[in-house]
């Protein structure tokens, strides 16, 4: 009985041509990141989020003193006010603060976040004009 032998074709992509150290896989990454067209300055992916956290944050202070019920202003806000505190005080802080290949990641947590908390508002906005702001509790 013969036994088939598969054969892979390795594919070597040269990251670099010395011994691989950590300047040199960053700067392999950078130009990675340069090439694919993610690397923007600090501030100026920044200020997108942080005007999108504004309005969010706006929004959810209109919503919690629209809800009346404070189990219901519980149920509905507080993940959207979760996500909103993680952004200012944990994603935004550490992009800022580290180089711009770990920012990138950093950038990409906050806006998953924002994104959560924005649809979570808009539910919230939707669960109100459906059912008034004096509804006392969800089922």
């Amino acid at each position: 009985m013969r036994r088939h032998v598969r054969a892979y074709r390795r594919t070597v992509f040269p990251v670099c041509v010395a011994h691989p150290t950590k300047d040199n896989l960053t700067e392999y990454v950078r130009i990675l990141i340069l090439h694919q067209g993610h690397f923007m300055p600090l501030e100026e992916r920044s200020q997108p989020i942080q005007s999108r956290h504004k309005r969010a944050e706006d929004l959810s202070v209109k919503l919690t003193q629209k809800i009346r019920d404070k189990n219901a202003r519980d149920y509905l806000l507080r993940p959207a006010l979760n996500s909103l505190r993680d952004v200012e005080t944990i994603l935004l802080p550490n992009a800022l603060k580290t180089g711009p290949v770990y920012a990138s990641m950093w950038f990409e947590m906050a806006e998953f976040q924002l994104t959560r908390a924005e649809k979570q508002l808009k539910h919230a906005q939707d669960i109100i004009s459906k059912y008034g702001a004096d509804f006392a509790g969800i089922a």
